[in-house]
């Protein structure tokens, strides 16, 4: 009996070891496709995203919308992983295993924007970005407060 539990004892260790092996992958994944933005190569983020990010993004449209939409942010100086989520067979999506991340990004120009990414883990365990959005977060310099 004690062997059997000794067994259980050492799988459920190298899950939980699997699990953060993977989570690591899959954060270490997203901030690199984020690099890859901030340094505005977006050819190479798009080359590296998933097959369904390449289906929903057309790259001309997907760079031509970073150009206009981020690149007047200026270079970003900080950002801050604010959640993470794993999820199984997410509605929606073709099945399989996603992550999703959120970061909040600061420019130099002083505007912050929330950034979500979710990546899909393929048939070799790799990571894959699978969707990215951004929005413009609170900046006390819009003159609107969310405390008031």
């Amino acid at each position: 009996m004690k062997f059997i539990f000794a067994f259980f004892l050492l799988l459920s260790g190298s899950l939980i070891s699997s699990e953060r092996e993977s989570f690591a992958r899959s954060k270490e994944e997203s901030l690199f496709f984020l690099q890859l933005i901030d340094y505005e190569a977006y050819d190479e983020a798009w080359e590296e995203s998933s097959p369904i990010f390449k289906e929903l993004y057309p790259k001309r449209e997907w760079i031509r919308s970073l150009d206009k939409e981020r690149l007047p942010y200026g270079k970003p100086v900080a950002r801050k992983m604010t959640n993470q989520l794993r999820n199984v067979n997410p509605r929606y999506f073709p099945k399989g295993t996603y992550m999703m991340f959120s970061f909040r990004t600061r420019f130099e120009k002083g505007i912050e924007i929330d950034e979500l990414l979710n990546l899909k883990q393929d048939n070799q365990n790799n990571w894959k970005v699978v969707t990215y959005y951004f929005q413009k977060g609170w900046n006390p310099g819009d003159g609107w407060n969310p405390n008031e």
